[in-house]
């Protein structure tokens, strides 16, 4: 598949899920792959010209991750977009009640990995059967799924920093912490993402 072509499948991808998870609710939105150290996806609300959302997904997860996998990585951050969008959007836990409850409705069970729904870094599990699940398998028959797949697995040196760079997405206020932290900014109280 040309890198071209990875877009046109994520942006046939999140027109499908839009209409089948969504109900046509979200806006467009901008995808792009984007690498942000040990994060499978991120969404930001409004980050062109003020109106229009970016959903990233990591190139290096997509190479290791099976595509029902990465594809449920972009429902999930289409869930925070549906909760930008007509939900109230989040100030502390970026991953709240609300937005648990959405992850639950589609199909998508929100896990941090210590059975927590809710808290700063919080995956999911996908529900067998569920919303998604049976959405998917319909995706996967009429698109190829497998992203990247010519592309070359280029492997990064490890850091040998302790600390790592942290920007506001609204402010651009930068900190240092180590690399699992979960950061807000004081003045924006928005979630401080990897630079």
């Amino acid at each position: 598949m040309k890198p071209m072509e990875n877009y046109d499948v994520l942006n046939a991808a999140f027109n499908f899920f839009n209409r089948e998870l969504f109900n046509n609710k979200l806006s467009d939105c901008l995808i792009v792959i984007h690498r942000k150290r040990s994060a499978y996806g991120y969404f930001w609300a409004e980050q062109f010209t003020g109106k229009v959302h970016e959903i990233a997904l990591n190139p290096d997860h997509i190479r290791t991750r099976k595509p029902r996998d990465t594809f449920s990585t972009l429902v999930h951050e289409m869930v925070h977009q549906l909760q930008q969008e007509h939900g109230k959007p989040p100030k502390g836990a970026y991953h709240n009640k609300q937005w648990a409850s959405m992850m639950k409705d589609i199909g998508l069970q929100p896990d941090d990995g210590e059975g927590n729904e809710t808290g700063r870094s919080v995956s999911h599990r996908i529900v067998k059967d569920g919303r998604f699940d049976i959405a998917f398998a319909a995706f996967s028959k009429k698109y190829e799924t497998d992203l990247l797949g010519s592309m070359p697995n280029v492997k990064k040196e490890k850091s040998k920093t302790s600390k790592f760079k942290f920007v506001c997405p609204v402010c651009e206020q930068n900190a240092w912490a180590k690399e699992t932290a979960a950061l807000v900014c004081g003045d924006c109280e928005q979630n401080m993402l990897g630079a």
